[in-house]
């Protein structure tokens, strides 16, 4: 996937990155084999976990973003 350029934090960039548009986001829900699955960020406490979730783009349909977030988290087509 192609990385867009944003504005971040100069002093450490992955502290805070700054979208342009921060409100809409989208969820799926993702079934395999008659089973849902969940993600889990390494940071979260081990019985931590969420639907594949994120932001959408500016100018991007509900849609794009889903399939979008799908590929990022988990790396599906």
């Amino acid at each position: 996937l192609e990385e867009k350029e944003r504005l971040a934090c100069s002093v450490d960039p992955k502290h805070f990155i700054h979208y342009d548009n921060p409100k809409p986001v989208v969820a799926a829900i993702v079934e395999y084999e008659g089973e849902g699955l969940l993600a889990r960020n390494a940071k979260w406490p081990p019985t931590w976990f969420a639907l594949i979730t994120g932001f959408l783009e500016a100018n991007e349909s509900p849609e794009e973003a889903i399939k979008r977030e799908v590929m990022e988290e988990i790396g599906l087509d």
